[in-house]
C-alpha cells in the first residue's frame, strides 16, 4: 500500500512537472511569435517610411534643376518608319514621355516595360517613349517588344543624339516626364526597380491628374 502511495506520488510529481514545462514552453514560443509578428509589422512600417523617402527625395532630385525647362524645337528624332523629325514638328503637346536609352540599366528598363504593360489601360496617345539607341534595328526590337506586350498605342522616337538638353540626362538613367502645351518639362519622376509600386503610382496619378 505504501508502495503504491509513493508510485502515485511520483507520477503526479512527473505529470506536474511536465505540464509545467509544457506550459512553460508554450508561452515563451508564443511569445516569440507575438515578438516576430510585431517585429514584421515595424519592418513592414519601416519599409513604407523608407519608400516615401526614397519617392520624394527622388522627386526633389529630378525637379530640383530641370523642371520647367524646355524642349528644344530642332532636337531631332525618328520614327518607327525612319523619317526624321524636329521635335517642333511633332505633335509632343501634353504628353507623359519615358526617357530611356540602350546605354541605361537593361532590367531597368524592362522593369518599365512591365509597367507599362500593367497601366496600358491608363493611355491612348498621351504618352510617348524617346529614347536613344547605337542602330536602327535595335530601335525597332524595342518597338517589336511592346508590340507583343500589347502596348501598341504609344509611339516610340529614336534620338538622333543621346541627349534632350537638361541636366537630368547626366544621370544616365531612366525617367519620366510630362511635357506641356510649350514644350516645357514638368512633373519628373526617376523609377527605381526595387520599388516598382512606385512607378504605378506615378503614372495613376500623373494620367489622373493631367488627361482627367
Amino acid at each position: 500500500m505504501k508502495n503504491n502511495t509513493i508510485k502515485y506520488l511520483v507520477l503526479t510529481t512527473i505529470t506536474i512537472i511536465l505540464f509545467a514545462l509544457y506550459y512553460t514552453y508554450k508561452i515563451k514560443n508564443d511569445g516569440y511569435q507575438d515578438a516576430i509578428i510585431f517585429e514584421k509589422k515595424i519592418n513592414e512600417k519601416d519599409n513604407t517610411i523608407k519608400d516615401r523617402e526614397t519617392f520624394y527625395q527622388n522627386i526633389i532630385l529630378a525637379t530640383k534643376r530641370n523642371e520647367n525647362l524646355k524642349l528644344a524645337e530642332n532636337l531631332r528624332l525618328i520614327n518607327i518608319d525612319g523619317d526624321t523629325l524636329l521635335a517642333k514638328d511633332v505633335s509632343f503637346k501634353n504628353k507623359i514621355v519615358l526617357r530611356y536609352s540602350i546605354l541605361n540599366c537593361s532590367d531597368c528598363v524592362d522593369e518599365e516595360f512591365n509597367i507599362l504593360e500593367k497601366n496600358k489601360s491608363l493611355f491612348s496617345d498621351n504618352l510617348i517613349i524617346m529614347t536613344y539607341h547605337e542602330n536602327l534595328r535595335s530601335f525597332i526590337m524595342d518597338w517589336k517588344k511592346l508590340q507583343k506586350m500589347g502596348i501598341n498605342n504609344v509611339n516610340l522616337y529614336l534620338l538622333v543624339d543621346n541627349n534632350i538638353g537638361i541636366p537630368l540626362e547626366k544621370e544616365n538613367i531612366p525617367y519620366y516626364f510630362y511635357l506641356g502645351n510649350d514644350l516645357s518639362m514638368t512633373n519628373f519622376f526617376i523609377p527605381l526597380r526595387e520599388y516598382p509600386h512606385l512607378s504605378n503610382n506615378y503614372l495613376k496619378h500623373t494620367f489622373q491628374n493631367f488627361f482627367n
